[in-house]
């Protein structure tokens, strides 16, 4: 059995091995086809099961901007799908061209810059107050502030 998962026929069964030669980009062909087909199948799966989700949380799903977001989400998912089967997809520029990714003692930490595909410049914004840095550190740090209302078996001897 090959890679792709295609069963071949036993080749001490060929009569004539000169006609019988195998077809690489054929072969190419039917692993992206079916890749494709797997894909698109489960994308779709996946878009509805965050549609449904979506509309339990009571967003506004019949309104064009909802659609274009939702479009652009399942197309960079498709892509990221495409990615693990080694299929080329659009997405995939995007995302290589736009995130960067960046390992940390905690482990990796991605950081995405919109301003190298938008045309008026994004500006960056710090998503954390100086407060929750504060106590993120704190905590990487090794110091906590538990108390716990009981005594554990240890304390009590």
């Amino acid at each position: 059995m090959t890679d792709d998962k295609i069963i071949l026929f036993p080749t001490e069964r060929i009569i004539n091995k000169d006609t019988a030669k195998q077809n690489p980009e054929g072969s190419e062909k039917v692993r992206v086809d079916r890749t494709k087909e797997f894909v698109e199948g489960n994308v779709d799966e996946i878009a509805m099961n965050m549609l449904r989700q979506f509309v339990e949380m009571a967003m506004k799903t019949e309104k064009p901007e909802f659609t274009k977001d939702l479009g652009l989400v399942v197309d960079i998912l498709r892509g990221m799908i495409y990615r693990d089967f080694d299929v080329q997809h659009p997405a995939q520029k995007l995302a290589d061209k736009i995130v960067d990714l960046k390992m940390t003692r905690f482990g990796p930490q991605v950081w995405i810059d919109y301003n190298r595909v938008l045309e008026t410049q994004h500006k960056p914004h710090k998503p954390l107050s100086a407060e929750i840095k504060d106590e993120i550190k704190r905590r990487n740090d090794g110091w906590t502030d538990f108390e716990p209302d009981f005594p554990f078996p240890d304390d009590e001897q």
